[in-house]
Formats: C-alpha cells, structure tokens, sequence
C-alpha cells in the first residue's frame, strides 16, 4: 500500500531501510518500553491508557498519509498524460 505512487526504483531502495529500521527497531524498542514500564510498575490498565493518545496519533497519520498518496497519485496520472499527449 505504501508503493503503489512511486517508482520501482524507489520501492526497493526503501524497502530494506524499512525493513531494517522500523520493523526491527520497532521489535526491539517495544521490548525495551514493556521492560521499563514493568520496571516502573505500570500495568495492564496503564498500558491500555497510554495507548491511547498513540492511537489517536496513528489514525491522524493515516488521514494524512492518505491524502497525500491520493496527492501523489493526481501528480502521477496527470505527469503521465501529458508525457503520452
């Protein structure tokens, strides 16, 4: 979903730095945040209540994120017709 404006290029150049920074970093910084919140005496109930404005924070990211690939696509078609016209 991430790829569908972008050249193919593009997609495998950031493909690796995605899947090295944010899918392993997140591992491992999730780990990290679940140990300290323990060690802090956080439970369950305050998880679930810290989640909530990152929640709130993701949904906002994915408004945007959208708008801006729908942004991106009108660039694209509009970029391609008029390199075909």
């Amino acid at each position: 979903m991430l790829f569908t404006v972008v050249r193919r290029e593009e997609k495998y150049k950031a493909k690796n730095a995605i899947e090295t920074l944010v899918y392993r970093g997140g591992d491992a910084v999730s780990g990290w945040l679940s140990s300290a919140l323990s060690a802090l005496g956080v439970g369950v109930g305050g998880v679930a209540l810290l989640a909530i404005p990152v929640a709130a924070g993701w949904c906002g990211l994915c408004v945007w994120l959208g708008r801006r690939q729908e942004q991106r696509q009108a660039v694209e078609i509009s970029t391609t017709l008029s390199e075909t016209a």
